[in-house]
């Protein structure tokens, strides 16, 4: 079936139908990974809030990215330095992540984290279709990558007290010029569950959830592509 279709939350914002379409996905050599975000749950000592804290193992994550599209797609993905050096994607950031934006809120008790100079989830959006396009032309791609690291915490416990192990969800978009909407999506690239524990309440060990939510990521991007 050339066409899949999906209903889905885009960031939380906006009711979308996806479709992945294998032609145009087909067209596709060269990319850019444009924007990531991780979600995760908060320690009981952290606070919230609507905008991303930069933190270096978001990098980690967008560097997993890169490989595994790159091995999965045999796609050239530009390297993080070349995005972020890039004059356009500059300017695309500025618009997107400077000054007051229209940024999905996230729910109590979560925190979203993104890569130090590199746009959120919700700057594609931000962008527009026209933004996108002018986008792909700067960077010299073919297609632009958005990501959505959704961590939860499995948990196993008995009146608030037990194991609590992280895994991440990745949900993937990829735009192509002169098209609205993702030409390919998936929301539910399931990685898998820690086999260790951040805590045995709510006072999790936040380096500690950092580690095991790129490990988790890292299985679950090891997934796009692949024929099940």
């Amino acid at each position: 079936m050339r066409w899949i279709l999906l209903i889905f939350m885009l960031t939380g914002c906006a009711s979308l139908v996806a479709q992945k379409d294998e032609a145009l996905v087909s067209e596709v050599k060269k990319v850019a990974i444009v924007a990531i975000s991780a979600d995760q749950p908060t320690s009981a000592i952290q606070v919230g809030g609507l905008l991303s804290q930069p933190s270096s193992h978001v990098t980690q994550m967008y560097n997993s990215l890169r490989k595994n599209l790159s091995k999965n797609m045999g796609w050239k993905v530009l390297d993080i330095k070349r995005v972020q050096s890039n004059s356009g994607y500059r300017s695309a950031y500025k618009d997107t992540m400077e000054g007051f934006q229209n940024k999905s809120p996230m729910g109590s008790g979560r925190l979203r984290y993104g890569a130090p100079q590199i746009m959120d989830i919700d700057s594609p959006r931000i962008l527009g279709e026209g933004g996108r396009d002018k986008l792909i032309q700067a960077l010299g791609v073919d297609a632009i990558v958005a990501v959505r690291v959704n961590v939860h915490l499995k948990s196993f416990t008995i009146m608030g007290i037990g194991s609590r192990k992280p895994q991440a969800r990745v949900s993937f978009y990829l735009y192509k010029r002169g098209h609205p909407n993702p030409i390919w999506f998936d929301g539910n690239i399931d990685g898998e569950v820690a086999e260790e524990s951040v805590g045995a309440t709510a006072f999790v060990d936040v380096e500690l959830l950092n580690k095991l939510s790129v490990e988790s990521a890292e299985t679950a991007f090891r997934k796009i592509g692949k024929k099940e």
